[in-house]
């Protein structure tokens, strides 16, 4: 009879009196493992400790664990399907299933989150199926440690050369915009310490947005600047750039994720798709990529107070000596050395008067 058990069906607890039972074993295939399954006698059902997994009854988990680092890593779903020896359709439900719950993991780790006092609001563009249809991907990036806040996924029309026959194509684009910047700044105004800093673009709709959802926050602009070649046109021109958290965390996005890349195949075919690889990668932004170089520099400060700490009780003190002390010492060698040579005189006197 275990301790603390629960039914995950009727929801009796063996706390409460309830009776729940062992009821042999069972195999699981792909990790050849045998788990223990219980029995439930109020609503006399079996269960094991898989049964509340959020994979449960997936025939191959170890898909579950290598394909969130795959996608994450800049691999295709066609990619990822030669490398982990499964069919097409088996990662398209598996990428699926896998959004939705980096979607939840996510809005978990928000809630948990700390609060920041620095935070990068801007926006990436991409597409879906094709140029024509662009879209939009607002996102909040903490200053300090570049932790993703926020991010939001919208449609917008096309701009420059394709706009013309976006709207002959396809017709008038709605701007969905304005709702994704309003989502990103309400998660930010949550997250954001009173009189914390805002830093953006010279875009006048953050102005007012920032005016009305975060009145507590010193907003900062910066105007834009032309792209370079390195960083997926993400990065800068120039030395110093004010915006470099959150243009480093884009470019980041852009090579981490393959649907995102300039001048590539890869495309989206619906936002949803799209929202559920950001949420997967930002689960892995945050828990992989942005946290070794913060333990690392914490792993390096407690090593220097370490090394300080030893290497001061490895040294030993020098006592202070005084001049005096000196000379005294001096002195008393000195004595000593006369004495020595006069004793050794006068032995040598006496051997030759024997």
């Amino acid at each position: 009879m275990e301790k603390q058990l629960s039914c995950p069906h009727c929801h009796a607890k063996t706390c409460d009196g309830a009776k729940i039972g062992r009821r042999g074993f069972y195999f699981r295939r792909f990790d050849r493992s045998r788990l223990r399954r219980y029995y439930c006698h109020a609503c006399r059902r079996t269960f094991s400790f898989a049964t509340t997994s959020d994979f449960y009854r997936s025939k191959r988990r170890d898909l579950d664990v290598w394909l969130p680092k795959l996608l994450a890593e800049n691999c295709t779903q066609r990619g990822a399907a030669r490398v982990l020896k499964a069919s097409r359709s088996t990662i398209e439900r598996k990428f699926a299933r896998l959004g939705d719950l980096a979607d939840r993991n996510f809005q978990l780790a928000k809630s948990k989150a700390e609060s920041v006092g620095e935070v990068y609001v801007d926006e990436i563009e991409t597409h879906v199926h094709s140029k024509y249809h662009p879209v939009s991907v607002a996102m909040a990036v903490a200053g300090r440690t570049r932790r993703i806040v926020s991010f939001e996924a919208a449609q917008m029309p096309a701009r420059g050369l394709l706009a013309k026959k976006a709207r002959e194509r396809y017709g008038v684009r709605e701007d969905q915009r304005e709702s994704c910047r309003r989502t990103v700044l309400e998660e930010v105004s949550r997250q954001l310490v009173k009189g914390g800093i805002l830093k953006s673009d010279e875009n006048p709709h953050y102005t007012l947005l920032v005016k009305e959802l975060c009145p507590h926050a010193v907003h900062v602009t910066h105007p834009g600047r032309s792209g370079c070649v390195t960083g997926q046109g993400e990065l800068k021109e120039g030395r110093f750039d004010p915006l470099f958290c959150f243009n480093h965390t884009a470019a980041m996005n852009r090579t981490h994720i393959s649907r995102l890349f300039r001048r590539t195949w890869n495309t989206s075919k619906t936002i949803r798709g799209l929202r559920r690889h950001l949420y997967i990668y930002a689960n892995y932004h945050n828990d992989v990529l942005i946290v070794p170089a913060r333990i690392s520099r914490d792993q390096s400060r407690l090593h220097n107070q370490a090394g300080q700490l030893q290497r001061s009780r490895l040294r030993r003190p020098r006592p202070s000596v005084s001049r005096v002390q000196i000379e005294n010492c001096r002195e008393v060698e000195h004595g000593r050395a006369s004495r020595s040579s006069q004793f050794n005189s006068n032995y040598a006197d006496a051997d030759i008067s024997v």
